[in-house]
């Protein structure tokens, strides 16, 4: 983001990309509890496991066990950057990390280079190492195994290297097979990421809004839509709020609300990348509803029997159970301006007709009908 447009909010940074200092991400009390329980372990060496859904937070996570770890003077943290590596570029790649010269052709040669490496600095007190590997989905069993090999000494009774590892699902199915059922018993620690509710994320995004130093650059109105469509998905809720964020400071928005977001074509912006690839699971496909437009004679009174034009047309979700419909349906509320109630009568229908909405749509049919009737709320 250009100086330019920190400027106009007044911005530290942007609050939305995922390159935000370290010191400004959110951080849940499971998050603490995991890094806290991972500082213990260092002490001790062993396994720990980072698991969730793509966008749930495990990058985030690890940036920030990594800052606290990296801080310790007695800590030395490597961050594997090609888990897809074979055995011989991985050990290159650990050399590179801990300071040790290995020959990749020399697998029995590196592992115990690297393991006297490390235990002479425990002995001398000087460091403990971490690894830290980000989609470790990808890496190959041969090295996964590797890793629980190289890790541990005198019979097993010794633990030389502390490794966490974050990955989805796939992770977990590679870690229940037979070849790798004794690294799956050595995890100590484990952290399984779960979608957010809608108050984390408004959580989430009032945090990220606060340390860049703009909190009221997103109506409260808008910051809970946001969090309805993002679907439980932080990662999608960062790239919604991103990508409206740059479109409002395009136009030199002030403050961003839901009009503005209206404005400017949201439903496009309101419908995640995740939802749109399937990875956080869709939902139904909407309904366009085609909106008559409203006509009337010069005195007032409507021309009856007139085939009506269409104003614009909205897409609602049937499935209206589903608190994210009420976000969309909030977002479609303030699209029409206030005029006679063809609108709203016609939308109060076609929802009566064809959804068993939840407890709060019929306040929103409400006020939609009203700001139709009386031009405002």
């Amino acid at each position: 983001m250009t100086k330019k447009l920190l400027a106009l909010y007044g911005l530290k940074w942007n609050p939305f990309a995922p390159d935000v200092p370290v010191e400004a991400l959110h951080v849940s009390r499971r998050i603490e509890s995991f890094c806290w329980r991972v500082e213990q372990l260092v002490g001790e060496g062993g396994f720990a496991l980072v698991t969730g859904v793509p966008g749930t937070g495990k990058s985030v996570t690890l940036r920030i066990l990594a800052e606290r770890l990296g801080a310790q003077r007695d800590v030395k943290v490597g961050i594997l950057t090609r888990p897809q590596a074979g055995l011989p570029d991985f050990y290159r790649e650990m050399g590179d990390l801990f300071s040790v010269e290995l020959r990749p052709t020399n697998r029995w040669g590196g592992a115990k280079l690297l393991r006297d490496r490390w235990q002479t600095h425990i002995d001398a007190a000087l460091s403990r190492p971490v690894l830290i590997v980000d989609e470790a989905q990808e890496m190959l069993p041969t090295v996964l195994a590797e890793l629980r090999l190289l890790s541990s000494a005198k019979l097993d009774s010794h633990i030389l290297l502390t490794v966490v590892l974050a990955g989805d699902g796939r992770l977990l199915e590679r870690l229940r097979s037979d070849e790798l059922a004794p690294l799956n018993s050595r995890m100590r620690v484990r952290l399984a990421l779960e979608r957010a509710t809608p108050d984390e994320l408004t959580e989430l995004i009032g945090h990220a809004l606060q340390k860049a130093g703009a909190v009221k650059l997103m109506t409260p109105e808008l910051i809970a839509t946001l969090a309805d469509h993002a679907q439980g998905n932080p990662r999608a809720l960062m790239n919604i709020a991103g990508e409206l964020l740059s479109v409002a400071a395009q136009r030199e928005v002030r403050q961003i609300d839901n009009a503005v977001v209206i404005e400017i074509g949201g439903d496009r912006l309101l419908t995640p990348e995740a939802e749109q690839d399937g990875r956080v699971g869709g939902i139904d496909d909407p309904v366009t509803v085609q909106v008559p437009e409203s006509r009337s004679h010069g005195d007032g009174r409507p021309v009856e029997n007139e085939p009506p034009g269409f104003l614009d047309t909205v897409r609602v979700h049937p499935r209206s159970n589903d608190r994210r419909s009420v976000g969309r349906y909030r977002i479609h509320l303030a699209q029409f301006p206030a005029g006679d109630g063809v609108v709203g009568t016609h939308l109060a229908n076609h929802f009566g007709q064809r959804s068993q909405p939840v407890s709060s749509l019929p306040q929103d049919r409400q006020q939609l009908l009203r700001c139709q009737r009386t031009g405002g709320p």
